[in-house]
């Protein structure tokens, strides 16, 4: 490759993540993305969309139960819908900036996996390319030993749900990040947040608060950086 091609294409890539900064990133020209969030009325999807607002983003609950959201105030759209009609989802994801999937493993083995196949088909179809996963650190996790063998076997149907989603995502062509969290707690958010690219936590703590997963999501919402990516996260250490 010859030193003016490659010059080009670092141009290229830089006025690539430059557009994308300036039309979706809340921070600049006052422009708030506009967020779908799936699965909203969840304790995990609850907390993406009160953060989402939080820092000025324009959010969309999708949810089967509507009367849920009544009290929570900033909402740009509740749509009432369910995951597995693709017509519900398509109505949904029509105008989106971005899409968060945050819906848990259902009775059928495969809400995740059929969930996340109408999301892809209806973004391709409606030119929505930024999608975010949540997943389950336990699809490899090591540890704590023992105690971790036997989540993973009496969450077994999940964890397969959980795979074959994953594995959707990332042949979908759209730029995904799919983001696998500790055990998850309901207590207050810590500020301390454990990001760990392309691998496993095997070290405690092994717990992450809700509140701290919301911001974490949130923040990847508007970063290039992490397209194309799986991370791991769970609570920091507390320090001294």
């Amino acid at each position: 490759m010859s030193e003016r091609t490659l010059s080009c294409q670092v141009v290229q890539m830089f006025f690539a993540m430059l557009f994308f900064a300036i039309t979706i990133n809340p921070d600049r020209r006052g422009y708030a993305v506009k967020i779908l969030v799936i699965g909203s009325t969840g304790r995990t999807g609850l907390r993406i969309v009160e953060r989402g607002i939080s820092v000025g983003h324009r959010i969309t609950a999708f949810t089967r139960k509507p009367d849920q959201l009544a009290g929570v105030r900033g909402i740009d759209r509740i749509i009432h819908g369910d995951g597995l009609n693709p017509s519900d989802i398509a109505r949904a994801v029509e105008g989106q900036d971005a899409v968060i999937c945050s819906v848990a493993p259902g009775h059928s083995g495969t809400t995740v996996t059929d969930v996340t196949r109408n999301l892809i088909q209806a973004m391709r179809q409606e030119n929505v390319r930024r999608l975010i996963l949540i997943s389950s650190n336990l699809l490899d996790a090591t540890r704590p030993l023992g105690l971790v063998q036997l989540v993973k076997f009496l969450l077994r149907h999940a964890l397969v749900d959980d795979r074959q989603a994953e594995l959707l995502v990332k042949d979908s062509g759209l730029d995904w990040t799919i983001v696998r969290p500790g055990r998850l707690t309901d207590k207050p958010a810590t500020g301390r947040i454990r990001l760990v690219y392309g691998g496993t936590i095997d070290s405690p703590p092994f717990s992450l608060t809700r509140s701290d997963l919301a911001t974490a999501i949130i923040d990847s919402v508007a970063n290039p950086g992490d397209f194309g990516k799986t991370f791991e996260v769970t609570n920091g250490r507390a320090l001294g």
